[in-house]
């Protein structure tokens, strides 16, 4: 007959030495996994999360490529890879002028070749906003300009820190 879980934490208790101390130990480090595995599955973000967080840091920026705006962008790019386009094309629907300027660095920090290729697929779109914003992403490794904004090396950043 198998003991039940009451009779294996008896045993481990009267096991110990300190049979007290083991089993709340036990209990902790059990509440523990559970927490931590509960605030995984809350931090987990959706592609269109993270983009609402990119806009937010956006304005709260001032509207300008600072080096924390290209930090968050950097880290969605890495968290969430290629599947960012997606909502990135989806958001372009809508948009009327300039708007798709703040997700360039994210577009930037994905690889090349994959983004390339999946955004040929709205050179088809019926949106027209769609067909242009893709061929602006595409262009955008063609622009030396936006490299040196991701990196963090603008003109208006370095003719402010440049020494007479």
């Amino acid at each position: 007959m198998n003991p039940s879980i009451p009779e294996i934490l008896d045993r481990i208790r009267s096991f110990c030495w300190r049979g007290r101390s083991l089993y709340v130990v036990v209990l902790l480090a059990g509440a523990l996994c559970l927490l931590y595995g509960v605030l995984i599955a809350i931090r987990r973000e959706t592609p269109e999360q993270a983009l609402v967080l990119v806009e937010r840091a956006w304005t709260g920026g001032t509207g300008s490529f600072t080096p924390e705006f290209l930090g968050i962008c950097s880290n969605v790019a890495n968290r969430h890879g290629t599947k960012i386009l997606s909502p990135i094309m989806e958001k372009s629907r809508g948009w009327t002028g300039e708007e798709g300027i703040l997700y360039m660095p994210i577009i930037v920090h994905l690889p090349k070749e994959e983004v390339i290729g999946i955004l040929s697929q709205f050179d088809v779109s019926q949106n027209e906003q769609q067909r242009v914003w893709a061929h602006e992403f595409r262009a955008v490794w063609n622009s030396a300009e936006i490299e040196k904004i991701v990196r963090g090396e603008s003109a208006i950043r370095q003719t402010t820190n440049a020494v007479p």
